[in-house]
């Protein structure tokens, strides 16, 4: 017999409210107010301190891409006739009853690179209106949580005065600088899809943050990595003590990823049962 969602809202549960007025840095409404922030972070599952990004920053990508959960890349494997994911989806019988519901757009999907035959690392860009606070909210999805710690992070807001596009261009375009220079982040290598967002425009935001006028020797050297063959995810749980090809896996995807952690990469390979 099915489950029935018994919570019913206009719009945002009290803890919703709690963590978005602080985020946008706002009073929050009279049924949060007497609500800690932090707390109602933790209520709805954040409790790990992120790579580059805060916990909050996690907590509100979750709110607002409820309706956009089934759509957002996921990493997958199967073994022993089992399917592993790493996005973990919420329980459905959880979610409240909603009058209004928001609606996830999407931007564009990019491929940072591909580590190994099958292995890709795709970061999905959304932009959701938020009524009530008006203000349209630019996230980032991955497939997993490697990176970061979490897959799903909010990036910015912008107000409705500013055209989507340029609002979505300033908040992506300062996430990937950032991520250039704390991380060294490569530019993305390739478009997965397109919405909202054109293949010419997306190419133009990278153009801004990653120039392609670089040196014939640093293209080369690019072009001698893509063709050496990556070794693939590691088929044994992790140990304290790595072995070669343990190594050799934690250093591709960190090439890839300079923010990942090697403990971070172990832990979550570890939760997902690949051995």
């Amino acid at each position: 017999m099915s489950k029935v969602r018994t919570t019913v809202v206009d719009l945002f549960t009290p803890d919703e409210h709690a963590v978005l007025a602080d985020w946008f840095d706002r009073r929050p409404p009279a049924v949060a107010q007497d609500i800690l922030p932090d707390e109602a972070v933790s209520r709805l599952g954040f409790d790990k301190e992120p790579d580059l990004y805060r916990r909050i920053d996690a907590a509100v990508a979750f709110i607002v891409l409820e309706r956009a959960e089934q759509r957002l890349p996921q990493w997958s494997a199967i073994r022993d006739d089992k399917v592993i994911l790493a996005r973990k989806h919420r329980d459905r019988t959880k979610v409240p009853n909603r009058k209004v519901l928001l609606q996830p757009r999407h931007l564009f999907t990019i491929n940072w690179a591909d580590s190994g035959p099958g292995y890709s690392w795709p970061t999905a860009y959304y932009v959701t209106w938020l009524p009530y606070y008006d203000r349209y909210v630019v996230t980032a999805s991955a497939d997993c949580p490697d990176a970061f710690g979490y897959c799903d992070f909010a990036l910015g807001a912008f107000g409705i005065d500013t055209p989507i596009k340029e609002g979505a261009r300033k908040i992506i375009c300062a996430d990937w600088s950032d991520q250039n220079t704390q991380g060294e982040q490569q530019r993305w290598a390739y478009l997965f899809s397109t919405e909202l967002i054109s293949k010419q425009e997306a190419t133009a935001w990278a153009e801004k943050v990653w120039p392609s006028e670089r040196g014939e020797e640093e293209n080369l050297k690019e072009a001698l990595q893509k063709q050496q063959p990556s070794p693939p995810k590691p088929e044994r749980p992790p140990s304290k003590t790595l072995s070669d090809e343990q190594e050799r896996l934690v250093a591709e995807i960190k090439r890839h990823h300079p923010m990942a952690t090697t403990e971070g990469i172990l832990e979550h390979l570890k939760e997902w049962g690949v051995e």
